[in-house]
């Protein structure tokens, strides 16, 4: 994944370090004639594995290396702490990203929590799904992303898949602007998919899988999208517009405390089933 390295400088966090591997042939240049001198408390050893990328480089490293060359961009192929889970990152253009970023601002969260047993902090990415079946699908999702398998929970009235990776949570809240913990107050589309329209179709698709519906209203088809966020729904009004899909604006549903995205009209229901519910996920 190309990433801009401003962006990147914003996992420097904690004191165990995200680590990269990198794939980039102006990095690679770079590095190839990199005096390891130059770089402060690292050892010769260390320089060497990152330059052979036998081992990742720390952010905060790479940052510095990139900034001291003019580099403004690099392509990123997984990321990690020295301890921690090696997380694959996909390709911008991978459709299925969005989907999951969808899923992720529905049913799912970032949560860091404290593990008084082992006395640390535990970094998690979950979804909540309420059926076996969804369980195997978003685990397949999620590993084919991200590559690696995720654990499943069963918890009060649902299931939950979840990632435990330190790197892949600050990278979603970094990259993708999800919120850590209670989401609701700062949940917004992120910036990165609001002018595609194939991303905004498979994300949209993420959002219905999670918190929408279908059904039947006086004889006649209906979809519907229900948030707590009535900020949020109103961005995901302005994506409805943007791929040609002229629905009304939401409403406050007074009775369930949460605003609502509805839609009866037969031209835009078709248009739904066939470019957003129709998509091969």
């Amino acid at each position: 994944m190309e990433m801009d390295v401003e962006s990147t400088s914003k996992l420097i966090r904690g004191k165990k370090e995200i680590c990269v591997f990198y794939n980039d042939k102006i990095f690679e240049e770079v590095m190839s004639n990199l005096n390891p001198k130059e770089i402060m408390g690292i050892s010769r050893r260390s320089v060497y594995y990152w330059k052979q990328k036998e081992r990742p480089i720390p952010v905060s490293h790479l940052v510095s290396i990139c900034k001291n060359n003019n580099i403004e961009k690099i392509n990123l192929v997984s990321l990690s702490t020295n301890s921690g889970n090696k997380i694959n990152l996909p390709e911008s253009n991978n459709l299925s990203l969005y989907h999951f970023l969808g899923l992720l601002l529905g049913d799912g969260c970032l949560c860091i929590s404290k593990e008084r047993e082992l006395k640390r902090q535990s970094y998690t990415v979950r979804i909540a799904v309420n059926s076996k079946n969804r369980i195997n699908q978003i685990s397949r999702l999620m590993e084919s992303l991200f590559g690696i398998k995720p654990s499943c929970h069963k918890c009060k009235g649902c299931y939950e898949v979840c990632i435990y990776s330190k790197a892949l949570l600050f990278f979603l809240n970094t990259y993708y602007e999800i919120p850590i913990g209670e989401k609701y107050p700062l949940m917004k589309v992120p910036l990165r998919i609001k002018n595609d329209f194939d991303s905004i179709r498979y994300f949209l698709r993420g959002l219905m899988d999670s918190d929408g519906n279908q059904y039947i209203y006086r004889g006649r088809l209906c979809f519907q999208l229900r948030q707590k966020s009535g900020e949020f729904l109103s961005e995901v009004y302005n994506l409805f517009h943007k791929i040609g899909m002229n629905i009304n604006g939401p409403y406050f549903d007074k009775a369930n405390n949460s605003w609502v995205i509805w839609c009866s009209k037969k031209n835009i229901v078709d248009k739904f089933i066939n470019e957003i519910d129709a998509l091969k996920i």
